[in-house]
């Protein structure tokens, strides 16, 4: 899944959203260890609860293996049905 972002590459290319889950946690915890432990935990997390849809969905879009279009806004609609 490509996400557009105002500070996206400059050779054009658009950062797919496991690049931008990476750059959050730099920003987030200020240094690239601590981002990739917390990727890790994400991953981990994602394994171990893959039992819920909602969580493999995730993960199956934050791998780069769902690249349908419904699926993601499948996605997106529980997301924000939760959250919101």
């Amino acid at each position: 899944m490509k996400i557009r972002k105002k500070g996206d590459f400059q050779d054009g290319r658009t950062k797919t959203l496991s690049e931008f889950v990476y750059e959050f946690f730099r920003n987030r915890y200020g240094n690239h260890n601590t981002a990739v432990e917390m990727g890790y935990n994400l991953d981990y997390a994602c394994k171990r609860f893959k039992h819920n849809d909602n969580c493999q969905l995730f993960y199956r879009i934050l791998s780069g293996e769902v690249n349908d279009f419904v699926e993601i806004f499948v996605f997106i609609r529980i997301l924000c049905s939760i959250l919101g």
